[in-house]
Parts: C-alpha cells; structure tokens; sequence
C-alpha cells in the first residue's frame, strides 16, 4: 500500500508556507499614494524620477528589508560624506487632500553611536517640515528623537541595534499639527513600540514631501538605507507583518508534526485492536 502523508501533517506544512506567505505579501495589493521598494532602479546609482537626490552618495545597493514579495533584492542607501546640513538627502513629492496620512517604511543603521543624526521629514506647503524625525539620535544610545518646535526630544527606551531592520509607521494629523509613530523590529517581536501625539516642528495644512537625510554637520562616513517606503490615506494599507524567529518557526513546526505523529500513532493503534 502506497504511503502518503496524513491530513494533518499536509495541513502543519500548509500553514508554516502560510505564515511565511503572509510575511511575504506583494505591495501590489496595495492602493497607496505611492509605494516605492526600489526594484526598478539601477543598482549602484541614484535612483531616477519621482526621486530628487543631492549629494553623490545616494544609492540604490542591496541592502533589502527582510519584508519583500519574492526577487525583492534592492534598498536605498544614503552615507553620510558631507559636512552640510542636510545632505545627502532624496526627496519625493506627491500630492493629496488628506490631512490624515500615514507614512511607512523600514530602516537599518550601520555603526552604532556615530551615525550622525539619519532623519526622516514629512513636509508640506513650500517645503516647510512638519515631521522631523531622528531614527538614530547622534548623541544617544541609538534611540530616535523628533523637533518638536522647541528642539528634539529623545524617545528614550527604544534603543536599535546596527545592522538590524526595523519599521516605523507614522500617523501624520495636519488638524491638529501631532503624529504618533510604532517601532517594531522585523526580525522578532522583541521591540514594537508605539509613541503617541508628538509635535510637528511647524504647522501644516497638509502634506506633499517626504525627504530622507542626514539632519547634521558632520561626516561620519556610515550610512543608514531605507526600504518599502509607503504613504497612504488609508490605514488598511499599512503591513505590520514581521519575520518570525527561526526558533520560534522550528517550535511550531515540531509541534505541529508532534501533534501530527500522535494523531498517526492513534490512528495505528486504533486499526491494531480491531
């Protein structure tokens, strides 16, 4: 008689793909304002049009997300070799009547304690900063900060790591002149961390750039890239999937094949006392 795996065990491999499925889901599906994860520019180059970049080290170079559909193999990176404030940078403007919308991308930092200030900016009207936004805080212990008119606050307890992936998500309220923003490691579920109602720097009545940079004076020569970077008006678009640990992938697979094996056994057993 010809063996073939019993129901249960097809089903265990079914939903570990699932879950990595999940993980895996393509952007396409999405309706954004827009959505950028850089495939489609050269490698070793600026990337082109709807970007605007200054300064000759911004890059397109395999520094990937951990999150991507399949053949995902390209990220932005932006090193810091400038002693101007604010360069290198890339911007990206858009448009929208929304005074609600919501910003999502992943980040990654090399050098931990001299990455000098790496910042993202929602900005609005002739280029006035509404979010700025330190990931990585020169100064600190790699905690992020962010202006709030008055100068920057750091958010302490949040400490990144360099060379891990992280995502923020920021939910900009032009009404109201505040944003909240959620911190979440890609690789587990050891951070995920969630700040509400901090300030703009100045008031917007509404949004059309997003700007990445080095926010300082100093050449520290690391780099900081950025991935699957979104904005949307719609909260349903965002994607809070992470990556689960390999133990905790192992884990669920040996139980689910544990739980498989007992069934199987059951099932021998059963048929041996009949």
């Amino acid at each position: 008689m010809k063996k073939t795996a019993s129901t249960f065990t097809r089903f265990g491999i079914a939903a570990c793909l699932a879950w990595f499925a999940f993980c895996m889901v393509p952007d396409s599906a999405h309706a954004d304002i827009f959505f950028d994860d850089f495939e489609s520019y050269t490698a070793g180059s600026a990337p082109g049009a709807p970007w605007t970049s200054a300064g000759a080290s911004v890059i397109v170079t395999n520094d990937q997300s951990l999150i991507g559909a399949g053949g995902d193999d390209q990220g932005l990176r932006l090193t810091d070799t400038s002693n101007l404030t604010g360069q290198p940078n890339t911007i990206r403007t858009f448009s929208s009547a929304a005074t609600t919308l919501y910003v999502q991308f992943e980040y990654m930092f090399m050098e931990p304690d001299s990455l000098a200030n790496a910042a993202f900016q929602f900005r609005g009207g002739s280029s006035i900063i509404g979010i700025n936004f330190h990931m990585t805080h020169f100064g600190t212990d790699d905690n992020p900060a962010y202006n709030d008119g008055s100068g920057f606050d750091v958010l302490t307890g949040t400490d990144l790591n360099p060379g891990d992936w992280y995502r923020f998500t920021f939910t900009a309220d032009a009404l109201v002149d505040q944003f909240d923003v959620r911190i979440q490691s890609l690789a587990n579920a050891g951070l995920d961390q969630t700040y509400t109602d901090l300030g703009f720097q100045n008031a917007l009545a509404g949004f059309n750039e997003v700007r990445f940079l080095f926010n300082n004076t100093l050449s520290s020569a690391d780099y900081f890239a950025v991935d699957n970077v979104r904005v949307t008006a719609d909260a349903n678009d965002l994607n809070f999937a992470i990556i689960p640990e390999a133990s905790t992938v192992s884990l669920v697979f040996a139980g689910l094949m544990g739980l498989a094996f007992a069934r199987r056994l059951k099932t021998k057993t059963f048929r041996s006392s009949v």
